[in-house]
């Protein structure tokens, strides 16, 4: 007979899933479980921190993975404009236009001629659907979401590239939520971010929703809007 320790005998029956907890973190998984299990026009909670993102100096801010990443010449961006590169921005990123009639507009990152991920941008406002929270944007301010990346491409470097291609080409101040208990998304956007605009916790139980913010952000009803910064901020 022998001992070991709860932590031990979970890394030996599943390493895989050891792995995926310390990447992305433990209360992550959780709310992706519960989500998972509970339908949502029954109950969605979730916490989420809005950022301020810009562009960075990739050379400066490149890492290890980057090194197996598609050449310039392998790897482009293309903003969609036709039905089928919009189609392959839903299939790739799992969004869905609401058709509320905000404008959205995808880019696609493109390796080998294949399109391999892809991000969305948004203006006036953005709908969160499960939480039914609306983001309320001026007209200097544009918001960030469903980026995706097809799991053979992630860790080279090509959602960095992106990333800073759609930041590069935004002239509005770009906006984005991260839940910070999603290590790995915290760690892919940290050098992105120059300011936390505020952190929002928001509740939704049959169609009922509520919301609490923190710092430059106001919640008037179902809807969020981000303050504008100051240096006295």
């Amino acid at each position: 007979m022998y001992s070991v320790t709860a932590a031990a005998a979970l890394r030996k029956v599943n390493p895989t899933m050891m792995t995926t907890i310390r990447t992305r973190g433990f209360l992550y998984l959780v709310g992706t479980l519960v989500n998972k299990l509970v339908p949502e026009r029954v109950f969605r909670f979730r916490i989420f921190r809005i950022f301020e993102l810009e562009e960075i100096d990739l050379d400066a801010n490149a890492g290890r993975s980057q090194a197996n990443a598609p050449r310039a010449h392998e790897l482009m961006f293309r903003w969609c404009e036709t039905e089928a590169e919009i189609a392959d921005a839903c299939r790739l990123t799992f969004f869905r236009p609401d058709g509320s009639g905000a404008p959205q507009q995808a880019c696609l990152a493109i390796a080998n001629s294949e399109p391999v991920g892809g991000v969305w941008i948004g203006r006036d406002y953005f709908n969160e659907t499960e939480l039914g929270l609306r983001i309320c944007l001026n007209e200097d301010q544009t918001w960030l979401f469903s980026a995706f990346v097809e799991k053979q491409h992630r860790r080279t470097g090509v959602y960095r590239r992106l990333l800073n291609h759609v930041l590069a080409d935004q002239q509005q101040t770009v906006f984005a939520s991260i839940n910070p208990t999603n290590k790995a998304s915290i760690k892919s956007h940290s050098p992105y971010i120059r300011r936390t605009a505020g952190t929002c916790v928001a509740v939704r139980c049959f169609g009922w929703s509520k919301c609490w913010a923190s710092g430059q952000l106001r919640v008037d009803g179902n809807e969020i809007t981000i303050l504008a910064y100051t240096e006295s901020n």
